[in-house]
């Protein structure tokens, strides 16, 4: 089974952000007479299940992650818990049910709400630094830099010391990826956090605005996007959630699937192709003599995306 998205288990209510530390899910819809389910089609161990009432769910697609106050619909996304009981229990309020049967904390005033002003981008223009260590990884600075718009930081309380990739969407920065540039960081990776995202980055795909065709390939990392160029998008790792299976879905009819050449990474492309292919898709799975397409060189980039009419 897929993982779900592990959504943000904060919501607004009262003018305070909350925080969910735990939800008794059963005994909450046993109360309230909600079907649910605890194992079979469509559930994860640990969720419980439950027809979604966000989307014209006509099974169990919907979940209730109970020891974290996660809601998440294989068909539409993640959606608060404060929602969710909104809309399954009409007339009563979802904050009384919350305090009964979870465990509710009072956090800070609403300002700090995913999406709003608190949202910024750090980085500025790429320096020596970042330039050589792009320059190792076989990309040109200055092209990468116009294309894609990323940035770099030297010291910063954050985001020291690594090289910043916007997340963009429609046109518009909707969160960002940070990148140890020195090979020295504790955290190799350290992303936009989820509740200061405009849009969490695992419910899209990377490089979606440079997709234009009616067919897509898919990789794992914004570096392996940055390799194959237009027509190709990123699932930013191996674990893609269904809100960006769906996304392939709705915009895509020929989808070219191309992860790393691990066990793992090879895995859950398979998963991935098996999903869109039950969404009437026509899907294949492509490998390579390159461990990563990031290892490509351009002449091979060139075959592959002639190959797959890509280009």
């Amino acid at each position: 089974m897929q993982e779900r998205i592990l959504g943000l288990r904060i919501f607004i209510a009262c003018g305070f952000l909350m925080k969910i530390d735990e939800f008794d899910a059963i005994r909450f819809c046993s109360d309230y007479n909600i079907e649910y389910w605890l194992s079979g089609k469509n559930v994860s161990e640990g969720w419980v299940s439950i027809q979604c009432p966000h989307c014209n769910d006509d099974s169990n697609h919907g979940a209730i992650n109970p020891f974290g106050g996660y809601f998440s619909c294989w068909k539409c996304g993640w959606h608060s818990l404060y929602d969710t009981i909104k809309l399954l229990v009409g007339g009563v309020n979802p904050l009384h049910i919350l305090k009964e049967y979870g465990v509710v904390t009072s956090i800070t005033k609403k300002e700090k709400v995913a999406g709003t002003k608190d949202f910024y981008l750090p980085g500025g223009k790429l320096l020596e630094p970042h330039k050589k260590y792009l320059e190792s990884r076989r990309f040109d600075p200055e092209f990468i830099e116009e294309k894609y718009s990323v940035r770099g930081t030297l010291m910063h309380s954050q985001y020291g010391y690594r090289i910043i990739t916007p997340v963009i969407y429609k046109g518009e920065i909707v969160s960002f990826l940070g990148r140890d540039y020195t090979n020295k960081q504790v955290q190799r990776h350290k992303d936009c956090p989820v509740e200061v995202s405009k849009i969490y980055h695992k419910n899209i795909l990377y490089g979606l605005d440079n997709c234009f065709k009616d067919n897509v390939l898919v990789v794992e990392g914004a570096y392996d996007k940055w390799r194959m160029g237009d027509q190709c998008c990123a699932t930013l790792g191996t674990g893609w959630t269904p809100s960006q299976a769906n996304l392939l879905a709705d915009n895509y009819n020929t989808i070219f699937i191309m992860f790393d050449a691990g066990e793992e990474a090879q895995k859950k492309a398979k998963g991935l192709a098996l999903y869109l292919t039950s969404m009437g898709k026509d899907v294949e799975l492509i490998n390579t003599e390159y461990d990563e397409p990031d290892d490509m060189v351009e002449s091979d980039v060139n075959y592959l995306k002639k190959e797959l009419k890509l280009l």
